[in-house]
């Protein structure tokens, strides 16, 4: 082979490898530890001055923003010169600064500093109730953004028949939320759809209603499944009858078995299809909250008890 060939082949290998290579990945997500907002108070009762590493990251930090939901009227943010202060103004007009979230080279730390809680109760409440939901939006030298943000909470949320569950979940002031529920072949969407702000999810056993009340900053779920609360209520009737006529005489026991039997005809004619009536509840598909920019607050475990409510 001349040297000329075989130059130009290495040239046109090394090219190829050049132009397939896979194009730079971001960062994954971080995890923001609600431990590192801890705060505690010194002999005097201030707040003990503390900082703490919130991350580190491969490269500099060039800039940073904080998502804390809406303005409240308890405390403000303001950025300065690579670091964001979250402040209190008294009814003077006294700007107190209460912490900050700082960036140096690669690291992002947070900072209590040394405050009166007793002059500053309410703010230091709101900033620590914002804190445990914010969000930090890294940007790193060469552009690439990295979310730093608290994992989602994992809530069980068990429910019966007939009943609302109600179950609150921490999101920032003023947040947006949608309710997210996959569907699968045992859980279906409905042909018709539901109310607007609810979810709903059908099955054999029932339907399981659940939507998003803002102003309580709660998740609400219900199982609808006619006649089954009613059916199951009068099947532990029985069983409970039947426990008590083991204890009784032969007199005793002859009048509860008509009572049993009565009850056994009530259970006959509560108007429930036979496939809720035997069907065996299936496991409720991934349901979760999850705020307009695709963040997710809170996997909710859905169960589904048998047992009637009272």
């Amino acid at each position: 082979m001349k040297p000329h060939t075989r130059a130009s082949m290495i040239l046109a290998v090394s090219l190829c490898a050049v132009g397939s290579a896979a194009p730079p990945q971001d960062p994954p997500a971080r995890v923001l530890d609600a431990a590192v907002f801890v705060r505690g108070a010194d002999a005097l009762g201030d707040i003990n001055p503390v900082t703490r590493t919130v991350a580190i990251f491969p490269t500099r930090v060039s800039d940073m923003t904080l998502d804390i939901g809406e303005p409240v009227p308890d405390f403000s943010q303001r950025a300065v010169r690579s670091a964001i202060e979250l402040t209190s103004t008294d009814l003077r007009g006294t700007v107190t600064v209460l912490g900050s979230f700082a960036w140096t080279g690669q690291q992002v730390s947070w900072s209590w500093n040394r405050v009166s809680p007793d002059r500053h109760r309410k703010a230091i409440d709101a900033l620590s109730s914002a804190l445990a939901t914010c969000a930090l939006d890294v940007r790193l030298e060469g552009g690439v953004h990295v979310r730093v943000e608290p994992p989602p909470q994992v809530i069980r949320v068990p429910v019966q028949s007939g009943a609302a569950q109600r179950v609150k979940v921490a999101v920032p002031a003023g947040r947006a939320i949608a309710v997210d529920v996959a569907s699968d072949e045992k859980w279906a969407v409905p042909a018709e759809a539901p109310p607007q702000g609810v979810v709903l999810r059908h099955s054999d056993c029932g339907d399981v209603r659940i939507s998003w009340n803002a102003a309580t900053s709660e998740a609400v779920v219900e199982w609808e499944a006619a006649g089954f609360a009613e059916l199951e209520a009068l099947r532990a009737e029985i069983a409970e009858r039947r426990r008590e006529a083991a204890r009784r005489t032969a007199e005793e026991r002859r009048i509860i078995d008509g009572e049993i039997a009565d009850l056994e005809r009530r259970v006959a004619a509560v108007g429930v299809d036979d496939r809720v009536r035997n069907a065996r509840i299936p496991p409720f598909p991934r349901t979760i909250l999850k705020g307009p920019d695709g963040r997710v607050y809170a996997n909710l475990e859905v169960s589904m008890s048998k047992k009637a409510s009272k």
